[in-house]
């Protein structure tokens, strides 16, 4: 089984247990609603929900373009959001939606490994669906807003002691959030 089939079965999985178990799934992206664009991430979930998890209740594919400030609005009224990608990762994050991470590159094992929670992070290549799971629950602890918005912009500022600029754009980028 390769890594991209690994990934689906386990988001299947997990999507699944947390649907059933009564929690409301919806399947979001940062990359969607654009047709020029290069990909489209809710193409995929439409698959997979369709190939994979047919009839579940509560799962759902979101496939509106939204604008970074209105996808952030979304994520707010989340418990908990799983991201392949670095960048949703990033913007959950900063309104204070806890994040477990798919990692197909190193880059979100190290957004999460910089924040303290690397046991979030799941390389694509060994995630499960009960790994997913069980993170996911233990991710839904409550976070203090105020907290992690603090631990960002000082991680923020540790990555971009070399580059000035860096860390002032994604400090002004989370006062603007």
């Amino acid at each position: 089984e390769d890594a991209g089939e690994r990934y689906r079965q386990a988001v299947a999985e997990a999507a699944r247990t947390l649907a059933r178990s009564g929690a409301e799934v919806t399947f979001l992206s940062t990359c969607q609603g654009v047709p020029e664009y290069w990909t489209d991430d809710s193409r995929f979930a439409a698959r997979l929900a369709e190939e994979l998890l047919p009839g579940e209740p509560n799962v759902r594919v979101d496939r509106a373009f939204r604008s970074p400030a209105d996808l952030a609005d979304e994520l707010r009224r989340y418990d908990v959001a799983i991201a392949t990608r670095m960048h949703f990762a990033i913007l959950a994050l900063a309104v204070a939606t806890p994040v477990v991470a798919v990692a197909y590159e190193f880059k979100s094992r190290e957004l999460l490994r910089a924040m303290g929670r690397e046991a979030w992070a799941f390389d694509i290549e060994e995630v499960s669906g009960q790994g997913l799971e069980r993170a996911t629950r233990a991710g839904r602890l409550p976070w203090r807003a105020e907290d992690l918005y603090k631990l960002l912009v000082t991680r923020f500022q540790e990555v971009g002691k070399g580059s000035p600029a860096f860390a002032g754009d994604n400090a002004r980028y989370l006062s603007a959030v």
